[in-house]
């Protein structure tokens, strides 16, 4: 439930500030959520196999501090 009010709230915040149409804002909301549903299982295949969970959790919050200062 959380990721369909983030996508209600990122189709507004993209057609009111941003100005980009329904259909533009839909397609990035899209786009962007397909990219964090890949995103987490590959952390989970990668956490499983590989680095374990508290890593995963530690390079994944880091990956995404270092997303959001850019």
């Amino acid at each position: 439930m959380a990721n369909l009010g983030l996508a209600v709230n990122f189709v507004t915040y993209f057609n009111g500030v941003m100005h980009y149409d329904i259909d533009e804002a839909a397609n990035h909301v899209t786009n962007f959520l397909g990219t964090c549903y890949i995103l987490s299982i590959v952390m989970a295949c990668l956490a499983d196999a590989y680095i374990g969970r508290f890593r995963t959790v530690l390079i994944a919050a880091c990956v995404e501090c270092v997303v959001s200062v850019i």
